[in-house]
């Protein structure tokens, strides 16, 4: 059974890098049926814990990102960035997420200011948030599922 949890885990991982799985509902997911299936206090207490370390992670994600890019970039280009990214995806997979979230916040910027030397400095500003977004992302599942295999080792 760990060794299934395991490879959950690793897979929302992965999908957290490279986003194809849902990362932190993976992990999410591992961490509670492994607690439903184990029946054990530790495992309860080390759910909790997984599960509270990707909600804060989940908060931060949305938050940090916001305050970084805050005043730069409205909130039109960064939404047209996503729906482009989902589209690329579709089109591109994997390659087209990223393709398609700066054509779309390049291309929302350039028709508001009308200028491609204004609209590239706040493109690249949204893709650092993008990025920090995905680095929270990514330390919040990385430690929920280390905090699960110490758990698991360790008792």
């Amino acid at each position: 059974m760990e060794l299934l949890v395991g490879v959950v885990i690793l897979l929302g991982v992965a999908g957290t890098i490279i986003p194809f799985f849902p990362g932190p509902a993976l992990v999410a997911l591992a961490v509670v049926g492994y607690a439903v299936l184990e029946k054990s206090q530790t495992a309860w207490v080390t759910c909790a814990l997984c599960v509270a370390i990707l909600v804060v992670g989940f908060a931060a994600k949305w938050v940090i990102p916001a305050k970084h890019v805050s005043g730069d970039v409205d909130r039109l280009p960064l939404f047209v960035g996503a729906v482009l990214a989902v589209v690329g995806f579709v089109v591109l997979p994997v390659v087209g997420l990223p393709i398609g979230f700066v054509l779309g916040v390049f291309a929302t910027e350039l028709l508001r200011s009308r200028s491609p030397r204004l609209a590239w400095p706040a493109t690249k500003r949204a893709m650092s948030a993008a990025g920090l977004s995905m680095l929270i992302d990514l330390t919040a599942v990385v430690v929920a599922g280390g905090v699960w295999l110490v758990s698991v080792v360790l008792y």
